[in-house]
C-alpha cells in the first residue's frame, strides 16, 4: 500500500514527513523516525463532499485556465508597492482542511482568505462545507483575480456563497468576517503590524491563521494560541500542507 509520504526540511538537519494516514513524523538527521503526531480535527463542520470528489470538482473548475504563478511586471510592482510580497504558493486541498481545523471554523461562519490568488481556498470551502455562511477572497493581482473569477463562474451554485474582490487586503471591508487566513510567509514585520491593526478593528473576527507571526502587540484584543510557542518537532502538528511542502501556521484568537 502506498502511503504517499511528503517531506519538508526541519531545523537541526531533520525533516518532517506526513502521509495519507493523517500521521505526522519527525525524522532526524540519521533517518530515524523519532516522533509521531496524529492530526486532530478541531472543527464541527460536516463535509458535503469527499476529498477525492473535491479534487475532481476543482480540477474541472480550473481546467484550461492560466497558471497564476507568473503575472505581469506591473502587477508585481503593484504588490511590492503595497508592502506585500510577490512570491506565490497555495495551500493544497489538504492544507485548506488543516487550516479550517486550526481555526475551529463553525457552521454559519464567514471565512476570508487574504491574498487569495486563484481563489482555490474559498471555492474549496464553498464546495466542501456548505454550512458556512459565505467565503471572501481578496487578491491584489488582476491576473490571479481573473482566474479566480473564471473558475467561480463555472459553477452557479458558488455565486451566492463566494465573493471575490480585487483589491488591497489592508483596505477591504472585513466587518462580516468571523475567521481568516492570510498566506503571509514572506511579509515583513512592518506590513504584519499594519495588517494586525486592520484585523483588530474587525468586530466579528474571532480567529486568525497566518504563516508569519504577528509582531508583539500588533494584534490587540487577540492572544496567541498555545501552539504558537512550540519548537522543533513539537511544532510539527501545527504545520499545514502547501504547494511548496509544509508551512507552520500561527493562530490568534480574540480574547477582548
Amino acid at each position: 500500500m502506498r502511503l504517499g509520504l511528503r517531506f519538508a526540511a526541519a531545523a537541526g538537519g531533520g525533516i518532517f514527513a506526513w502521509s495519507a494516514m493523517r500521521e505526522y513524523r519527525f525524522i532526524n538527521a540519521d533517518g530515524q523516525s523519532v516522533h509521531r503526531y496524529p492530526k486532530q480535527d478541531r472543527s464541527s463542520l460536516s463535509r458535503a463532499l469527499s476529498g477525492d470528489a473535491v479534487d475532481r470538482k476543482l480540477d474541472a473548475l480550473y481546467a484550461g485556465l492560466p497558471d497564476v504563478h507568473d503575472i505581469p511586471p506591473d502587477e508585481l510592482e503593484l504588490i511590492d508597492r503595497s508592502g506585500g510580497h510577490d512570491a506565490y504558493g497555495e495551500l493544497t486541498t489538504r492544507g485548506v482542511r488543516e487550516v479550517v481545523h486550526r481555526l475551529q471554523v463553525q457552521p454559519g461562519d464567514v471565512l476570508a482568505d487574504l491574498g487569495s490568488g486563484s481563489g482555490s481556498m474559498v471555492i474549496q470551502c464553498a464546495l466542501e462545507w456548505p454550512s458556512l455562511r459565505s467565503m471572501l477572497g481578496v487578491e491584489l493581482s488582476h491576473t490571479r483575480h481573473a482566474t479566480a473569477v473564471a473558475a467561480h463562474s463555472r459553477d452557479p451554485q458558488l455565486l451566492h456563497k463566494v465573493q471575490l474582490i480585487e483589491g488591497d487586503m489592508l483596505a477591504v471591508d472585513l466587518s462580516d468576517v468571523d475567521v481568516l487566513y492570510v498566506a503571509s510567509l514572506l511579509f515583513d514585520d512592518e506590513f504584519m503590524g499594519r495588517l494586525g491593526g486592520v484585523l483588530a478593528r474587525q468586530p466579528r473576527l474571532r480567529a486568525v491563521a497566518s504563516l508569519t507571526p504577528f509582531p508583539p502587540d500588533s494584534l490587540p484584543g487577540f492572544s496567541d494560541d498555545p501552539s504558537n510557542f512550540g519548537e522543533s518537532a513539537d511544532m510539527l502538528s501545527e504545520r499545514v500542507e502547501v504547494t511548496w511542502g509544509a508551512a507552520r501556521t500561527y493562530v490568534y484568537r480574540r480574547t477582548l
